[in-house]
């Protein structure tokens, strides 16, 4: 019983202690200032009882002003004047918060400096040519703050792990209303990159190393560390990568490099459905063997089939001189697909060089083609070579409804009759596509895609190598590869020339969910006096968790007698 009888004291003891729940806005200041006061707020956990005494509110409102004061001085506002009204709301409080920020404080001497062995790097010049701060400007904490992360950042990368502050200080004068900056990091000798020890059994230590990129006295870097554990992740052969250097093994400014990796899975399957109105149904398969054996090479199997195309590619992959950004490719196949009123069947070999030096991947290739043209009632076989270069460069802000990017891809091929062709031929084709966000909902979308061939006799060029146009991702008011030059029994046999031009505008309207129209026009031709197909449409976009769904309705104005078509397809749109 006396422990019942104290349980129930405690318990009212509590509830006659209770605190109300508190309220507050925040007026006289702009967004950011504002949602910091209130940040300071919420985490005050300021108690008032709903019966508090003038005197408990008035302590109180002295430390929510003092928090206030904190959350101001961050943009520059050391002598805010501050009232504060505290209404009860039945059993809670309400306070309204008023804030006249005042005269804003600003730099005014602005002393940053890198002193010793690395005064004149080019990383720290650069930081302090631009530090984000100008005498005059509101002194901002944040700029402050980011250009000493910038400076101990760039000392990490440069390999100055000693670099200290001899003076960090941020000193503030209310009266003046103004701030003083002393930044000034002391650099001593550059420390190196030491040997690579490396614990692991997947692949040769010297492709790892090679994968690594990092060569016993290089400058140590932070940056080359991060840049060669992602690269060795990349490369699908290792479930798990450890990377260490630390300042604490270094001997005389050496530091040594600690590698350890586990394998990863051999295999990877893949397995697609699709559908798009210029192929119909899609099926594809592929599997890839990562790590065929300990020097890196792999194998890859493709295969896709839809009713007017099925191809069916195998590679084999082989890394050589930085084997992050080159790679032999040694590939087989075959190929059947429809263009226009035509068809094309080869077998093909190649052996390709693919080398990403920057932002930039070239692909120099020599295809081995065997293909059966069937051009209307005529069928003819060539056995050829073709050399080819291609260059490619691809950039968006995201994978699926990218709202900024662009991609480039260029290629020269050519064949003649000293390889096996029965004509010689030159050609040249060009694609380009931006996405330039507009406002916060819509996009502008621009394609364009340019192609020429010189050819000395064009009826004996291999189907394969002509231009058709029309579909899903080119003319849409007209079927995919429909569009082409005439032939005498007025049949679409692709034509020695392409131009296409497509602008379009999509704009979301609620979640994934978009419209948008568009104008295309182009052909492909064999002269110059040829006119262009254009088609003018409406669209849907769905930006799903398999891609961006685009179903449009198109109609054809070069051609007022053609009915409108309807596109669907699935995709990236860069």
């Amino acid at each position: 019983m006396n422990h019942l009888r104290l349980i129930a004291l405690l318990t009212l003891a509590l509830c006659s202690t209770a605190n109300a729940d508190m309220t507050f806005s925040v007026t006289g200041v702009g967004k950011q200032e504002a949602e910091n006061v209130m940040a300071y707020l919420v985490a005050g956990a300021y108690q008032l009882n709903t019966d508090a005494t003038p005197a408990r509110v008035q302590k109180l409102g002295l430390r929510i002003e003092k928090d206030i004061r904190a959350a101001l001085e961050p943009f520059g506002y050391y002598a805010p004047v501050i009232s504060s009204d505290f209404q009860p709301d039945g059993e809670n409080w309400r306070v309204q918060v008023s804030v006249d920020p005042g005269e804003p404080t600003l730099w005014h001497t602005l002393d940053i400096q890198v002193l010793g062995a690395g005064s004149e790097e080019k990383e720290f010049q650069d930081i302090l040519a631009d530090p984000s701060m100008h005498t005059g400007q509101r002194a901002l904490h944040s700029q402050y703050e980011r250009t000493k992360t910038r400076l101990r950042r760039a000392a990490a990368d440069l390999g100055y792990l000693d670099a200290e502050f001899e003076f960090s200080e941020l000193v503030v004068d209310p009266r003046s209303h103004t701030a003083d900056v002393r930044l000034i990091l002391q650099t001593t000798e550059r420390f190196l990159f030491g040997p690579l020890i490396i614990e692991q059994d997947v692949i040769k230590d010297e492709l790892l190393a090679r994968y690594v990129n990092i060569q016993e006295g290089d400058p140590f870097s932070t940056a080359r560390l991060l840049i060669a554990k992602q690269t060795l992740y990349a490369t699908d052969f290792f479930s798990t990568v450890d990377l260490q250097a630390d300042r604490e093994d270094a001997v005389d400014g050496v530091v040594p490099v600690y590698i350890t990796a586990e394998k990863g899975k051999r295999h990877r399957y893949g397995l697609g459905f699709g559908y798009g109105t210029d192929t119909g149904y899609r099926v594809s398969g592929s599997w890839t063997l990562r790590r065929l054996n300990s020097a890196g090479h792999n194998l890859a199997l493709d295969a896709r089939y839809s009713p007017i195309k099925w191809n069916f590619n195998s590679a084999y992959i082989i890394p050589i001189g930085n084997p992050a950004l080159e790679r032999l490719v040694l590939s087989a196949g075959t190929v059947d697909e429809e263009l226009g009123d035509a068809n094309s069947h080869r077998l093909y070999g190649s052996g390709a060089v693919v080398r990403v030096p920057g932002d930039w991947q070239r692909k120099t290739a020599l295809i081995y083609i065997d293909e059966t043209s069937t051009l209307g009632p005529e069928t003819r076989h060539d056995q050829y070579w073709v050399p080819s270069v291609g260059i490619t460069r691809k950039w968006s802000d995201t994978m699926v409804r990218v709202l900024g990017g662009f991609q480039i891809v260029g290629e020269v091929q050519a064949s003649s009759t000293a390889v096996g062709l029965e004509t010689s031929y030159v050609q040249a084709t060009l694609l380009a596509k931006t996405v330039i966000p507009m406002s916060t909902r819509g996009r502008l979308l621009l394609r364009g895609q340019v192609g020429t061939t010189w050819v000395d006799d064009f009826d004996l060029l291999p189907v394969s190598r002509r231009f058709f146009t029309g579909g899903d991702n080119s003319i849409r008011g007209y079927a995919f590869n429909s569009i082409s030059p005439p032939s005498a029994d007025g049949l679409a046999l692709g034509g020695k020339h392409l131009l296409v031009g497509s602008a379009e505008y999509a704009h979301t309207v609620r979640g994934p969910w978009g419209v948008a129209v568009f104008s295309d026009t182009g052909n492909a031709f064999n002269s110059a006096a040829d006119s262009l197909e254009t088609s003018i449409g409406i669209g849907l976009r769905w930006s799903s968790p398999v891609g961006m769904i685009r179903i449009d309705v198109a109609k054809s104005i070069s051609d007022s007698d053609r009915a409108p078509r309807l596109h669907i397809s699935v995709g990236p749109d860069i």
